[in-house]
């Protein structure tokens, strides 16, 4: 008689939990479809910009010295501007990818409503005025604000903002660039290093719907339209060996520049207001000398994959770009580095090509490939997210067939910078946020909420395979459930831990944000 009521509660909190998590779904559909049109809106304005920019360079050009200054006082003013929105909200700054990666880790706090009205009108003047900075890393700040604001709305649990945060942010890049995938796979991949059932599936719904309204507005084709003449035969595998190698040392030279720009700006200049103005006076300049080199680079890596430039020039432009993205990144202006980064990449495989077939008589119908290729392995040796890079650039290209010749490249510089010891870039740009402090840390109430964090357990980890009664804890916390597949099982001292497992571990509110980078630690691969 007495199991009765218990398989009724029982029952009733297995109908509970199943209704919030229809509940998430939706909002995470709701979260995907207006991330889809903020980013959209944002990525529409940026093309009008990029023709703005264009007319107002040429203006100045035929208007002579007038026109020049003009030209070159608007500039500062832009500059002006944007440092005075990165000063209001800090949290602006930059790619913003640090940023949503530290409130995750309950490390910051957002203002999601004045911070993604500054952060779109920043970026938009950033790239207007020619900055070498790209739309994604804003746009995957902007999709995570869309989904703490749905959060706030709503009044979700914290742990289900999270997982709405986590799904506007793959929504942003999915409408930024047309790429589901990578949208759920750069969330979870990047942002997580490790995801749950219902993260993964609320994290695709978000991104398949921002996709959907993306494909509304801006069509069809995908970003990058190459034609290939074929796909790389087996017997040239051989070379990406080399290409990987040579794009593993590139991005961590160009890893090193960015983090160097950063302090050389945070030494140099210390109001913020004026950071910008070096890097927006610099494109004024390379807007007559080398204008190929402004803004995110869309069109420079369509030319060079056409063959429109000649080796010693896409030399130069290269360089020109790497240092132009490490100044226009440094002055912290709203903006990523995502696409000058792949333009990057695919300047390194036109240039790997080229010199195939000046000094071996390398088969020149290859290009395109090599440019695909390099813009994969650089992606990789910069954010160390070999999966996402493969995927986002098939995706970007239309076409999955090169996969196993994106792994391949991929692979190898992965390999090549990890050996280096270079850190990934977004890890490294967090641990520069919070070691500098120049973005207020989240603080809690003292003594009062207490709150579970969900720690995973990876293979690899300091945790796989231990039981139970091994595991020390830091203080002040508690594990309080362990959760396999489906099942969410209590603790026992013998239970042994395995690679999937979700450890849910009780602590008090206002140790989170210190605890949860520790915890993460024994569940990620690694020392522990």
């Amino acid at each position: 008689m007495g199991k009765a009521p218990e398989g009724k509660k029982a029952g009733d909190a297995l109908r509970r939990e199943e209704r919030a998590r229809r509940g998430l779904y939706l909002k995470g559909l709701a979260t995907g479809i207006t991330a889809g049109f903020v980013v959209v809106a944002y990525r529409l304005i940026l093309e009008k910009a990029a023709v703005f920019r264009t007319l107002v360079y040429g203006q100045a050009a035929r208007n002579g010295p007038a026109g020049v200054f003009l030209l070159f006082a608007g500039l500062a003013a832009a500059a002006l501007l944007v440092g005075s929105l990165v000063r209001r909200a800090p949290m602006i700054k930059g790619s913003g990818i640090p940023q949503v990666k530290g409130v995750l880790l309950r490390q910051f706090r957002m203002k999601w409503l004045e911070e993604l009205v500054l952060k779109f009108f920043g970026g938009v003047t950033a790239l207007a005025f020619g900055l070498s900075l790209g739309r994604e890393g804003p746009s995957i700040q902007l999709g995570a604000h869309v989904g703490a604001g749905l959060a706030s709305a709503s009044k979700s649990p914290e742990v289900d903002g999270k997982y709405l945060i986590t799904a506007g942010a793959g929504a942003g890049l999915a409408a930024a660039f047309n790429a589901p995938l990578a949208g759920v796979l750069f969330s979870l991949e990047e942002l997580h290093k490790s995801f749950s059932p219902l993260m993964l599936t609320c994290t695709m719904v978000a991104s398949l719907a921002a996709e959907i309204v993306s494909r509304n507005f801006v069509g069809l084709s995908p970003v990058f339209d190459f034609t290939l003449k074929e796909y790389l035969p087996l017997r040239h595998y051989p070379v990406l060996v080399f290409l990987g190698a040579l794009c593993g040392l590139v991005g961590v030279v160009f890893n090193a520049a960015l983090i160097r720009s950063l302090d050389l700006h945070d030494s140099l200049i210390k109001s913020d207001i004026l950071k910008p103005l070096p890097a927006f006076l610099t494109a004024g300049c390379l807007g007559f000398l080398l204008p190929e080199v402004l803004g995110g680079g869309h069109e420079l890596l369509m030319d060079s994959a056409l063959g429109k430039y000649g080796v010693t020039l896409l030399i130069l432009i290269l360089g020109t770009k790497l240092f132009f993205t490490a100044l226009s990144y440094g002055s912290g202006s709203p903006g990523g580095i995502f696409f000058p980064l792949l333009v990057v990449g695919a300047l390194l495989g036109r240039i790997f090509s080229d010199l195939l077939v000046l000094w071996f008589s390398f088969d020149p119908g290859f290009a395109v490939n090599f440019v695909i290729l390099g813009m994969a392995a650089f992606f990789t040796a910069v954010t160390r997210a070999p999966i996402t890079g493969a995927v986002l650039i098939s995706e970007m290209t239309g076409s999955l067939s090169h996969l196993i010749s994106l792994i391949i490249v991929s692979a190898v510089a992965y390999a090549v910078a990890e050996a280096l010891k270079a850190k990934p870039i977004y890890d490294a740009f967090l641990d520069r946020l919070l070691s500098k402090g120049t973005i207020s840390r989240a603080t809690y109430e003292e003594g009062g909420k207490k709150m579970v964090l969900t720690i995973p357990v990876c293979s690899g980890s300091f945790l796989e395979q231990r039981p139970i009664r091994d595991l020390i804890l830091p203080p002040g916390c508690v594990l309080v459930g362990v959760v396999r597949g489906k099942l969410e099982r209590l603790p026992r001292p013998d239970m042994v831990l395995l690679p999937g497992d979700l450890l849910s571990v009780l602590t008090e509110e206002q140790r989170a944000a210190e605890l949860k980078p520790a915890l993460l630690r024994l569940g990620l691969p690694g020392p522990g």
